[in-house]
């Protein structure tokens, strides 16, 4: 199963609110993420946010560094080949073609920012096929700021001006023959994923359009208070996937300050001393002790990580505002620690 994300991140060229989602983002083990509303607008801000994600970037930059910029992102233990990458001047769009598995089939991936003004987003929608042609099947996501219909907001229902783009992009979708993954898995909540709580108002203007042919096993909306949208995560699978790991194992050494794990390390090495008659020599034996730290260490990682999981999982279920200085301690805490 892999993990695929979208997220309009509402700028991220402040270093703090950029660590924490990208820590969010760690955390969450997302393996393909598409980002809109990056505000990035030279190859600097690519390419610090490239150090400190760790993995490939692909991004379409905006003329402003106050708006738009589109990104994608793949986790660095996900393993494919790019062998195309499209992107428009705006930094409302960008498009690669990834192949992956043994089989060496292929994916577009296409992540989109649509414009905001009405007559601008019809002609956004009408030029993707520019972008996104070829026999390929596509994933498509990103922030389409257009809705089709009254079930996909909520508050005021006067405004008829996102519904402009809607006809061009079903012509689109029906061309590509892409579903609206959220609507294909049924779930039971609305899917709003643009929130303004001041005045009551939410919308799904965030989605995930997918081949019928692909495998969900799951979508989901995380409430998130690092931004005034919410992203979406969907769950799939590829065949003929192969991973290559997780790569070398480093000490984090601030796990040393876990009272829990020093209380286990107290009453485990007595034990390790007792069985230093079975080993030929004082310096095998000690070798031995490093593998049993180690261990150690990554067993209480491990539960740390779960944890602050955990944690996050309860502030979005109670999705209030007022949990974003609590939510943006753990991600600190995460980027700190083991």
């Amino acid at each position: 199963m892999f993990k695929f994300c979208t997220f309009n991140v509402n700028g991220l060229r402040d270093d703090l609110k950029r660590r924490r989602v990208l820590q969010f983002l760690k955390l969450f083990e997302f393996d393909i993420i598409f980002l809109q509303e990056l505000h990035f607008n030279c190859n600097d801000d690519v390419l610090k946010f490239q150090r400190e994600w760790g993995g490939r970037v692909f991004v379409s930059t905006s003329p402003s560094a106050h708006s738009a910029g589109v990104g994608i992102a793949f986790n660095p233990n996900f393993v494919c080949t790019v062998s195309q990458s499209r992107q428009d001047q705006e930094g409302r769009l960008i498009s690669i073609l990834i192949h992956h598995g043994k089989s060496n089939s292929k994916l577009r991936l296409c992540n989109v920012y649509a414009p905001n003004v009405p007559s601008s987003r019809r002609t956004f929608f009408q030029n993707l096929n520019t972008f996104v042609h070829g026999p390929e099947p596509v994933l498509l996501g990103g922030d389409f700021n257009c809705i089709f219909s009254n079930n996909d907001r909520s508050g005021d229902s006067t405004n008829t001006s996102c519904f402009t783009g809607r006809e061009e992009l079903q012509s689109f979708l029906s061309s590509k023959s892409l579903v609206d993954a959220w609507v294909a898995s049924s779930p039971q909540s609305p899917g709003h994923t643009w929130l303004h709580p001041g005045k009551g108002q939410s919308s799904r203007l965030d989605r995930v359009y997918v081949p019928p042919s692909l495998s969900m096993s799951g979508i989901f909306v995380h409430p998130l208070a690092l931004s005034d949208h919410n992203p979406v995560a969907l769950h799939f699978t590829f065949n003929n996937y192969q991973s290559q790991g997780r790569g070398v194992w480093k000490c984090n050494v601030s796990i040393l300050d876990n009272n829990d794990f020093c209380t286990d390390l107290r009453n485990y090495y007595p034990l390790w001393c007792t069985l230093k008659p079975g080993f030929a020599s004082i310096v095998e034996w000690w070798e031995n002790c490093k593998v049993r730290v180690k261990h150690l260490m990554i067993r209480h990682g491990v539960r740390l990580a779960r944890e602050r999981r955990e944690r996050i999982e309860k502030l979005q279920s109670s999705c209030i505002s007022a949990n974003a200085d609590e939510l943006a301690q753990i991600l600190d805490e995460q980027r700190r620690g083991p």
